[in-house]
């Protein structure tokens, strides 16, 4: 899911790191969001200027994104490519795109995903270079689309959350320990910490005192067993389409930042069925159909997409609340689940 963070844009860090060049090696968490929030291409350019000519990598032109939690620039020349910079405050994501790309190498997808070209640390920030994904972003066109491309997308997309979690994770390599998680504890741990977790993001109410009654009457499973490498973010800024003759089709994935592997795969079903459907049943069913997921027990699929996102190690419920239609009118997180996780009537 998005994680929208709240920034003073506070500029004195300047007179301190006059451009990216001599970016903090060890940042608080304040600055590090400060530095990245700053859009001012002057201040990056020289670094995306050294990285490129280290990497003996040709372009013409470099823009930075405007959107993201980290600083993305997208390099044009003959072949369009991307670099993504991280701080080390959450050098974890960097750890995940990279574990994301090498395992995807190796496996031929539905989607187009970028291809890892080269990567490194320069004052302790993590950069990589990958290539660029040819589409339009989704989140910028899905209310102007139609049901039936919306359904045929999220079929799609459940198709390809299928193909990723068929990787054949067998071998325990450096690259994969980064990002496996041991799947009983972090939910122990999540689970010992809720409230207080959402108390300090500022969950709104009654969502935040009813976090403990909700989850204490619901069957959390702890599923074990095969790995599935997830991507875990698969909310529509993430996603690439196209339009064809035959409508708007979903063509690439990007972004395996929050990437991890564990034994869950419903953990993958949350940003789809939040972000994706809406509140609509139609198309949650869709993602769910071209996963070839079995929902008969419905009311059990709901409570665990639930209880996953609740317990969720990043996220920000209240955006979810206030993105999903009428999610924030419910009185509880019962109530909650007909719009968050469409299913049940």
């Amino acid at each position: 899911m998005p994680i929208y963070r709240e920034s003073s844009m506070n500029l004195s860090f300047l007179t301190l790191y006059p451009s990216a060049l001599w970016l903090p090696e060890s940042p608080e968490y304040d600055l590090a969001c400060d530095i990245i929030d700053h859009l001012d291409f002057s201040f990056w350019r020289p670094l995306t200027e050294k990285l490129a000519l280290e990497h003996r990598l040709t372009y013409t032109k470099c823009t930075r994104v405007t959107e993201g939690a980290n600083p993305v620039f997208i390099y044009e020349g003959e072949q369009k490519f991307v670099l993504k910079l991280v701080p080390p405050n959450w050098s974890q994501q960097a750890k995940s795109e990279l574990t994301g790309l090498k395992l995807l190498e190796q496996v031929k997808l539905a989607l187009d995903v970028p291809k890892l070209i080269c990567h490194g640390h320069f004052r302790n920030w993590d950069y990589i270079f990958m290539s660029f994904v040819e589409g339009e972003n989704l989140a910028s066109l899905l209310p102007t689309l139609t049901q039936q491309d919306k359904e045929m997308i999220a079929f799609q997309l459940g198709e390809f959350c299928h193909q990723l979690h068929q990787i054949p994770i067998t071998t325990i390599t450096e690259t994969t320990t980064n990002v496996i998680l041991d799947w009983p504890i972090l939910l122990q741990e999540q689970r010992g910490n809720i409230y207080q977790k959402r108390q300090q993001q500022g969950l709104i109410e009654p969502f935040l005192s009813d976090l403990e009654p909700y989850l204490n009457n619901i069957n959390i499973q702890c599923k074990q067993g095969s790995n599935h490498f997830i991507h875990t973010d698969l909310h529509p800024a993430n996603l690439l389409v196209k339009r064809t003759a035959k409508g708007v089709r979903l063509t690439g994935v990007i972004d395996f930042g929050d990437a991890i592997i564990c034994p869950d795969p419903v953990f993958e079903f949350t940003s789809p069925g939040l972000l994706l459907a809406l509140s609509d049943k139609k198309i949650f069913t869709q993602f769910l159909d071209g996963y070839g997921f079995d929902y008969k027990d419905k009311q059990s699929l709901v409570e665990q997409c639930m209880a996953l996102s609740l317990l969720r190690h990043t996220g920000e419920l209240n955006y979810i609340l206030n993105t999903v239609p009428h999610a924030n009118t419910a009185k509880g997180w019962k109530q909650a689940e007909r719009y968050l996780f469409p299913l049940c009537e």
